[in-house]
């Protein structure tokens, strides 16, 4: 909320910040490596898992917008055996205001913005193998996006 001077008035975001509508009780962060949080492959990739699920969520974005950070994070764990890992973490890091950025031109982007918020952060993404866990279940959230459609 905030205060407009002139008028001597308050007003309460009409149209300021954030877009009406927003919902921004978004599933809490990974507190943990992402590897751990996965442990169990079978609940994140089969039907009705969480790759699953996320599918449903993404029903309204198209495959393009999913294959555009699906190459990112393809390209990021091809090149976390030559470069350093620190680095490409950041890279990583970088598609959070990027997807932010994009939500709110197009409302439809938001369940992906809330996905990547989710999973990316610095204790979700702590070595390699948690990048090879997020290229696994996104992977399989684009195969049911496509199964699903």
């Amino acid at each position: 909320m905030g205060y407009d001077a002139r008028n001597n008035r308050s007003w309460s975001g009409g149209g300021q910040g954030r877009k009406q509508g927003y919902t921004t009780e978004a599933e809490p962060q990974i507190e943990m490596p992402l590897a751990k949080h996965y442990h169990n492959k079978g609940q994140m990739l089969l039907p009705n898992g969480t790759a699953d699920v996320y599918a449903g969520k993404f029903r309204r974005i198209t495959n393009h917008q999913l294959r555009k950070i699906l190459d990112q994070i393809k390209n990021f764990k091809s090149q976390s055996g030559i470069e350093n890992f620190e680095k490409i973490r950041s890279q990583l890091f970088f598609l959070l205001p990027m997807a932010a950025y994009n939500a709110g031109r197009d409302r439809n982007l938001e369940p992906l913005y809330d996905f990547l918020h989710r999973h990316i952060n610095e204790k979700s993404i702590c070595e390699k193998k948690d990048l090879d866990v997020l290229d696994e279940l996104f992977t399989s959230i684009i195969a049911y996006h496509a199964y699903n459609k």
